[in-house]
Protein backbone atom coordinates (compact mmCIF):
# COMPACT_ATOMS: atom_id res chain seq x y z
CA UNK A 1 0.00 0.00 0.00
CA UNK A 2 1.64 3.22 -0.79
CA UNK A 3 1.17 6.19 0.63
CA UNK A 4 2.75 9.04 2.15
CA UNK A 5 6.00 9.09 3.69
CA UNK A 6 6.10 8.26 7.68
CA UNK A 7 8.86 10.32 9.46
CA UNK A 8 9.88 11.37 12.63
CA UNK A 9 11.55 14.29 13.86
CA UNK A 10 14.70 14.29 16.09
CA UNK A 11 12.47 17.12 18.19
CA UNK A 12 9.36 14.16 18.72
CA UNK A 13 11.87 11.51 19.39
CA UNK A 14 13.43 13.87 22.27
CA UNK A 15 9.71 14.19 23.44
CA UNK A 16 8.48 11.07 23.65
CA UNK A 17 12.02 10.09 25.62
CA UNK A 18 12.61 12.30 28.01
CA UNK A 19 14.89 10.71 30.64
CA UNK A 20 18.23 11.37 29.59
CA UNK A 21 19.56 8.09 30.22
CA UNK A 22 16.94 6.57 27.84
CA UNK A 23 17.51 9.22 25.41
CA UNK A 24 21.14 8.21 25.18
CA UNK A 25 20.92 4.53 24.85
CA UNK A 26 18.48 4.68 22.15
CA UNK A 27 20.58 6.42 19.50
CA UNK A 28 23.33 3.77 21.16
CA UNK A 29 21.30 0.60 20.15
CA UNK A 30 20.33 2.11 17.38
CA UNK A 31 24.04 2.54 15.82
CA UNK A 32 24.85 -1.43 17.60
CA UNK A 33 21.42 -2.29 14.80
CA UNK A 34 19.77 -3.67 18.13
CA UNK A 35 16.44 -3.08 16.37
CA UNK A 36 16.37 -6.76 14.97
CA UNK A 37 13.20 -6.69 13.44
CA UNK A 38 10.64 -4.12 12.77
CA UNK A 39 7.02 -4.51 10.77
CA UNK A 40 4.84 -1.01 9.94
CA UNK A 41 1.14 -1.14 8.68
CA UNK A 42 -0.88 1.72 7.54
CA UNK A 43 -3.86 1.68 9.61
CA UNK A 44 -7.64 3.26 8.78
CA UNK A 45 -9.86 4.03 11.11
CA UNK A 46 -13.20 5.75 11.79
CA UNK A 47 -11.44 7.85 8.73
CA UNK A 48 -8.20 8.65 10.61
CA UNK A 49 -5.19 7.34 9.43
CA UNK A 50 -1.95 6.48 11.82
CA UNK A 51 0.60 3.75 11.57
CA UNK A 52 1.11 0.47 13.78
CA UNK A 53 4.82 -0.38 14.35
CA UNK A 54 5.67 -3.76 16.00
CA UNK A 55 9.47 -4.29 16.52
CA UNK A 56 11.72 -6.59 18.24
CA UNK A 57 15.13 -4.94 20.21
CA UNK A 58 17.95 -7.38 21.23
CA UNK A 59 19.30 -6.30 24.19
CA UNK A 60 20.26 -9.23 26.61
CA UNK A 61 16.85 -10.53 25.79
CA UNK A 62 14.38 -9.85 23.38
CA UNK A 63 11.42 -7.09 24.24
CA UNK A 64 8.99 -6.64 22.30
CA UNK A 65 7.79 -2.38 21.13
CA UNK A 66 4.56 -1.81 20.19
CA UNK A 67 4.38 1.90 18.67
CA UNK A 68 0.77 3.78 17.31
CA UNK A 69 2.37 6.79 15.00
CA UNK A 70 0.04 10.00 13.34
CA UNK A 71 -0.03 10.89 10.11
CA UNK A 72 1.87 13.81 11.02
CA UNK A 73 4.86 11.83 12.57
CA UNK A 74 3.56 12.61 16.02
CA UNK A 75 3.37 9.07 18.90
CA UNK A 76 0.43 8.25 19.49
CA UNK A 77 0.95 5.41 22.04
CA UNK A 78 4.34 3.61 22.85
CA UNK A 79 4.53 0.06 24.55
CA UNK A 80 7.57 -2.00 26.09
CA UNK A 81 7.60 -4.76 28.28
CA UNK A 82 10.90 -3.41 30.05
CA UNK A 83 11.60 -2.13 33.63
CA UNK A 84 12.12 1.94 32.26
CA UNK A 85 9.02 2.13 29.95
CA UNK A 86 6.62 4.15 31.67
CA UNK A 87 4.08 7.23 30.99
CA UNK A 88 6.80 10.03 31.48
CA UNK A 89 9.26 8.74 29.36
CA UNK A 90 9.51 6.23 26.66
CA UNK A 91 12.64 3.53 27.13
CA UNK A 92 15.62 3.27 25.17
CA UNK A 93 14.15 0.15 22.70
CA UNK A 94 11.07 2.66 21.44
CA UNK A 95 14.05 5.14 20.86
CA UNK A 96 16.06 2.94 19.29
CA UNK A 97 12.50 1.93 16.97
CA UNK A 98 11.93 5.48 15.89
CA UNK A 99 15.06 6.27 15.29
CA UNK A 100 15.22 3.42 12.63
CA UNK A 101 11.88 4.77 11.41
CA UNK A 102 13.53 8.31 11.13
CA UNK A 103 16.41 6.34 9.00
CA UNK A 104 13.82 4.37 6.10
CA UNK A 105 11.17 7.02 6.23
CA UNK A 106 8.88 4.29 5.11
CA UNK A 107 6.11 5.10 2.24
CA UNK A 108 5.18 1.95 0.86
CA UNK A 109 3.01 -0.20 3.67
CA UNK A 110 2.97 -2.91 4.93
CA UNK A 111 6.93 -2.23 5.54
CA UNK A 112 9.60 -4.89 6.55
CA UNK A 113 12.35 -5.25 8.40
CA UNK A 114 14.13 -8.50 8.42
CA UNK A 115 12.27 -11.49 9.12
CA UNK A 116 13.00 -12.14 12.78
CA UNK A 117 9.59 -10.58 13.68
CA UNK A 118 8.02 -14.03 11.98
CA UNK A 119 10.30 -15.91 13.93
CA UNK A 120 9.76 -14.05 16.94
CA UNK A 121 5.48 -15.04 16.85
CA UNK A 122 5.91 -18.45 16.10
CA UNK A 123 7.89 -18.68 19.48
CA UNK A 124 4.55 -16.82 21.34
CA UNK A 125 3.52 -20.13 21.53
CA UNK A 126 6.39 -21.97 22.84
CA UNK A 127 6.51 -19.21 25.75
CA UNK A 128 2.76 -19.43 26.36
CA UNK A 129 4.01 -22.84 26.87
CA UNK A 130 6.93 -22.41 29.09
CA UNK A 131 4.45 -19.75 31.19
CA UNK A 132 1.99 -22.22 31.91
CA UNK A 133 4.85 -24.41 33.20
CA UNK A 134 5.84 -22.36 35.36
CA UNK A 135 2.87 -21.27 36.74
CA UNK A 136 1.85 -24.62 37.26
CA UNK A 137 5.82 -25.21 39.22
CA UNK A 138 4.71 -22.19 41.32
CA UNK A 139 1.10 -23.50 42.38
CA UNK A 140 2.94 -26.88 43.30
CA UNK A 141 5.51 -24.87 44.87
CA UNK A 142 2.84 -22.63 47.39
CA UNK A 143 0.76 -25.95 47.66
CA UNK A 144 3.88 -27.60 49.38
CA UNK A 145 4.34 -24.21 51.70
CA UNK A 146 0.70 -24.96 52.77
CA UNK A 147 1.36 -28.00 53.30
CA UNK A 148 4.73 -27.61 55.29
CA UNK A 149 2.53 -25.08 57.19
CA UNK A 150 0.26 -27.29 58.03
CA UNK A 151 2.97 -30.25 58.96
CA UNK A 152 4.20 -27.29 61.25
CA UNK A 153 0.89 -26.88 62.94
CA UNK A 154 0.78 -30.59 63.19
CA UNK A 155 4.23 -30.36 64.96
CA UNK A 156 3.23 -27.91 67.07
CA UNK A 157 0.58 -29.46 68.28
CA UNK A 158 2.11 -33.02 68.64
CA UNK A 159 4.94 -30.69 70.72
CA UNK A 160 2.73 -29.44 73.31
CA UNK A 161 0.96 -33.11 73.81
CA UNK A 162 4.61 -34.11 74.82
CA UNK A 163 4.67 -31.28 76.83
CA UNK A 164 1.39 -32.15 78.65
CA UNK A 165 2.85 -35.50 79.57
CA UNK A 166 6.32 -34.75 80.29
CA UNK A 167 4.42 -32.12 82.32
CA UNK A 168 2.38 -34.71 84.52
CA UNK A 169 5.39 -36.88 84.44
CA UNK A 170 7.24 -34.38 86.22
CA UNK A 171 4.56 -33.99 88.78
CA UNK A 172 4.53 -37.62 89.87
CA UNK A 173 7.96 -37.56 90.08
CA UNK A 174 8.46 -34.26 91.51
CA UNK A 175 9.68 -35.53 94.77
CA UNK A 176 11.54 -38.75 93.19
CA UNK A 177 15.33 -38.76 93.01
CA UNK A 178 17.04 -41.30 91.10
CA UNK A 179 20.65 -42.97 91.96
CA UNK A 180 23.43 -43.27 89.98
CA UNK A 181 25.61 -46.10 90.57
CA UNK A 182 29.39 -46.35 89.53
CA UNK A 183 30.74 -49.50 88.34
CA UNK A 184 35.14 -49.83 87.52
CA UNK A 185 36.04 -52.44 85.44
CA UNK A 186 39.13 -53.56 83.42
CA UNK A 187 39.34 -53.00 79.45
CA UNK A 188 41.09 -53.95 76.52
CA UNK A 189 41.02 -52.26 73.55
CA UNK A 190 41.37 -52.83 69.79
CA UNK A 191 45.01 -52.09 69.64
CA UNK A 192 45.51 -54.45 72.93
CA UNK A 193 45.96 -51.59 75.18
CA UNK A 194 44.89 -52.48 78.92
CA UNK A 195 43.29 -50.16 81.64
CA UNK A 196 40.32 -49.23 83.64
CA UNK A 197 36.80 -47.93 82.97
CA UNK A 198 34.12 -46.28 84.42
CA UNK A 199 30.49 -46.79 83.79
CA UNK A 200 27.32 -45.99 85.09
CA UNK A 201 24.09 -46.87 85.99
CA UNK A 202 20.53 -45.05 86.83
CA UNK A 203 17.54 -46.55 88.47
CA UNK A 204 15.58 -46.91 91.74
CA UNK A 205 14.57 -50.55 92.24
CA UNK A 206 15.97 -52.11 88.81
CA UNK A 207 19.04 -50.26 87.63
CA UNK A 208 19.81 -49.33 83.95
CA UNK A 209 23.06 -48.94 81.83
CA UNK A 210 23.60 -45.06 80.56
CA UNK A 211 24.18 -46.18 77.08
CA UNK A 212 25.74 -42.85 75.92
CA UNK A 213 27.10 -40.62 78.51
CA UNK A 214 26.81 -37.65 76.27
CA UNK A 215 23.35 -37.65 75.62
CA UNK A 216 22.79 -38.34 79.26
CA UNK A 217 24.51 -34.79 79.73
CA UNK A 218 22.92 -33.05 77.03
CA UNK A 219 19.36 -34.46 77.98
CA UNK A 220 20.42 -33.06 81.82
CA UNK A 221 20.78 -29.73 79.72
CA UNK A 222 17.70 -29.51 77.98
CA UNK A 223 15.50 -31.50 80.63
CA UNK A 224 14.41 -34.45 77.88
CA UNK A 225 12.28 -37.10 78.94
CA UNK A 226 13.75 -40.57 78.11
CA UNK A 227 13.25 -44.03 78.57
CA UNK A 228 15.78 -46.20 80.16
CA UNK A 229 14.51 -50.31 79.97
CA UNK A 230 10.70 -50.36 79.61
CA UNK A 231 9.60 -49.58 83.38
CA UNK A 232 11.89 -46.43 83.79
CA UNK A 233 11.20 -43.11 82.07
CA UNK A 234 13.30 -40.69 83.85
CA UNK A 235 13.06 -36.33 83.17
CA UNK A 236 15.89 -35.58 82.99
CA UNK A 237 16.99 -32.70 85.42
CA UNK A 238 19.79 -32.19 87.99
CA UNK A 239 17.51 -31.69 90.66
CA UNK A 240 16.21 -35.26 90.15
CA UNK A 241 19.32 -36.34 91.61
CA UNK A 242 20.23 -37.13 95.07
CA UNK A 243 23.55 -35.35 96.35
CA UNK A 244 26.30 -38.41 95.94
CA UNK A 245 24.85 -38.78 92.39
CA UNK A 246 25.02 -34.92 91.48
CA UNK A 247 28.85 -35.63 92.78
CA UNK A 248 28.85 -38.34 90.23
CA UNK A 249 27.27 -36.19 87.41
CA UNK A 250 29.83 -33.19 88.32
CA UNK A 251 32.28 -36.08 87.48
CA UNK A 252 31.01 -36.78 84.58
CA UNK A 253 31.02 -33.48 83.43
CA UNK A 254 35.31 -32.83 84.43
CA UNK A 255 35.70 -36.31 82.28
CA UNK A 256 34.15 -35.08 79.30
CA UNK A 257 35.54 -31.71 79.41
CA UNK A 258 38.91 -33.34 79.71
CA UNK A 259 38.85 -36.39 78.03
CA UNK A 260 42.01 -37.31 75.85
CA UNK A 261 41.18 -38.32 72.50
CA UNK A 262 41.16 -42.16 73.00
CA UNK A 263 39.15 -41.39 76.03
CA UNK A 264 35.64 -41.97 75.05
CA UNK A 265 35.04 -45.02 73.12
CA UNK A 266 32.94 -44.43 70.27
CA UNK A 267 29.47 -45.45 71.58
CA UNK A 268 30.15 -42.96 74.44
CA UNK A 269 29.55 -46.14 77.03
CA UNK A 270 32.23 -45.75 79.46
CA UNK A 271 35.04 -43.04 80.60
CA UNK A 272 38.64 -44.49 80.49
CA UNK A 273 40.71 -43.42 83.57
CA UNK A 274 43.82 -41.99 83.09
CA UNK A 275 46.43 -39.06 84.48
CA UNK A 276 44.08 -36.49 83.37
CA UNK A 277 41.42 -37.54 85.63
CA UNK A 278 42.16 -40.30 88.04
CA UNK A 279 42.94 -37.88 91.10
CA UNK A 280 39.32 -36.37 90.80
CA UNK A 281 37.56 -40.09 90.36
CA UNK A 282 38.98 -41.25 93.61
CA UNK A 283 38.21 -37.67 94.91
CA UNK A 284 34.21 -38.60 94.06
CA UNK A 285 34.12 -41.87 94.26
CA UNK A 286 35.40 -42.12 98.35
CA UNK A 287 32.28 -40.32 99.24
CA UNK A 288 30.32 -42.33 97.95
CA UNK A 289 28.19 -45.00 100.20
CA UNK A 290 29.48 -48.70 99.51
CA UNK A 291 26.12 -49.61 97.62
CA UNK A 292 26.94 -47.21 95.07
CA UNK A 293 30.16 -48.62 94.09
CA UNK A 294 31.75 -52.27 92.86
CA UNK A 295 34.72 -51.27 94.53
CA UNK A 296 36.11 -50.19 97.94
CA UNK A 297 38.65 -46.79 98.28
CA UNK A 298 41.38 -46.70 100.08
CA UNK A 299 44.71 -44.72 100.81
CA UNK A 300 48.28 -46.61 101.92
CA UNK A 301 51.00 -45.12 102.15
CA UNK A 302 54.35 -45.89 100.00
CA UNK A 303 57.99 -45.29 100.59
CA UNK A 304 60.16 -44.41 97.70
CA UNK A 305 63.63 -46.16 98.01
CA UNK A 306 66.19 -44.81 96.18
CA UNK A 307 70.34 -45.06 95.64
CA UNK A 308 72.64 -42.17 96.00
CA UNK A 309 75.97 -42.87 93.65
CA UNK A 310 79.36 -41.19 94.87
CA UNK A 311 79.98 -39.49 91.67
CA UNK A 312 83.90 -37.04 91.09
CA UNK A 313 81.39 -33.84 91.10
CA UNK A 314 79.05 -34.81 93.95
CA UNK A 315 75.81 -37.88 94.06
CA UNK A 316 73.52 -39.28 91.15
CA UNK A 317 70.14 -40.49 92.36
CA UNK A 318 68.65 -43.23 90.91
CA UNK A 319 65.04 -45.38 92.30
CA UNK A 320 65.01 -48.93 93.40
CA UNK A 321 61.60 -49.97 92.99
CA UNK A 322 59.56 -50.64 90.09
CA UNK A 323 56.10 -49.29 89.93
CA UNK A 324 54.70 -51.25 86.78
CA UNK A 325 50.76 -51.68 86.92
CA UNK A 326 50.16 -48.30 88.88
CA UNK A 327 48.24 -45.84 87.59
CA UNK A 328 50.11 -42.30 88.02
CA UNK A 329 47.81 -39.16 88.72
CA UNK A 330 49.24 -35.59 88.96
CA UNK A 331 49.10 -36.07 92.78
CA UNK A 332 49.03 -39.61 93.73
CA UNK A 333 49.73 -43.19 92.63
CA UNK A 334 46.59 -45.82 92.07
CA UNK A 335 46.18 -49.19 92.02
CA UNK A 336 43.16 -51.58 90.78
CA UNK A 337 43.15 -54.56 91.98
CA UNK A 338 40.66 -57.44 93.70
CA UNK A 339 38.55 -54.62 93.85
CA UNK A 340 40.03 -52.17 95.48
CA UNK A 341 40.75 -48.66 93.87
CA UNK A 342 44.16 -47.65 96.13
CA UNK A 343 45.47 -44.06 96.61
CA UNK A 344 49.23 -44.66 97.33
CA UNK A 345 50.70 -41.03 98.49
CA UNK A 346 54.31 -40.61 98.71
CA UNK A 347 53.79 -37.19 100.57
CA UNK A 348 56.62 -34.69 99.60
CA UNK A 349 58.62 -37.81 97.68
CA UNK A 350 55.84 -37.20 94.69
CA UNK A 351 57.89 -34.86 92.56
CA UNK A 352 60.63 -36.86 92.93
CA UNK A 353 59.29 -39.83 92.21
CA UNK A 354 58.00 -38.36 88.69
CA UNK A 355 61.07 -37.01 88.14
CA UNK A 356 62.81 -40.18 88.38
CA UNK A 357 59.82 -41.59 85.90
CA UNK A 358 60.49 -39.39 83.29
CA UNK A 359 64.17 -41.25 83.57
CA UNK A 360 65.65 -37.60 84.15
CA UNK A 361 69.02 -37.81 85.80
CA UNK A 362 69.62 -36.42 88.50
CA UNK A 363 72.16 -35.28 90.40
CA UNK A 364 72.99 -33.48 93.64
CA UNK A 365 76.39 -31.33 94.82
CA UNK A 366 77.87 -32.32 97.83
CA UNK A 367 76.67 -29.34 99.55
CA UNK A 368 73.22 -30.02 98.65
CA UNK A 369 73.03 -33.46 100.16
CA UNK A 370 72.09 -31.88 103.58
CA UNK A 371 68.96 -30.12 102.10
CA UNK A 372 67.90 -33.18 100.23
CA UNK A 373 68.14 -35.29 103.11
CA UNK A 374 65.77 -32.79 104.92
CA UNK A 375 63.00 -31.61 102.65
CA UNK A 376 63.12 -34.79 100.29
Amino acid sequence: MEGSTLYIEDEEIARIVSNYRNYKLSFNYYNKQKVEAMEIHKIIENNTIFYHVQAIVDHNFFDEVSIDISEEGKVLRYDCGCYYCNEESACAHVGAVLYEIKHYRPSVFPFVLNCKLAEWYENEELKRLDYQRKTQQLEEQRRLEWVKDVHSSTYQWLLQCKDQIHKEILEKSYHQTYPLKVEINPFEDYFYQYGFEMRFKIGIDKYYYIRNIRSFLENLNEGICERYGKSLEVVHNFEHFDEDSQSVIKLMRYCVLNQKIDGFYEDNKSIRLNEKNIDEVYDCLQQLPSERLNVKCHEKRLKLRVVLSKEKYGYELSGLDSFDGYFKGYHYLYQIEDRSFIRCDFGKAYELFQRLQMEERIMIAQQDLEMFNKYI
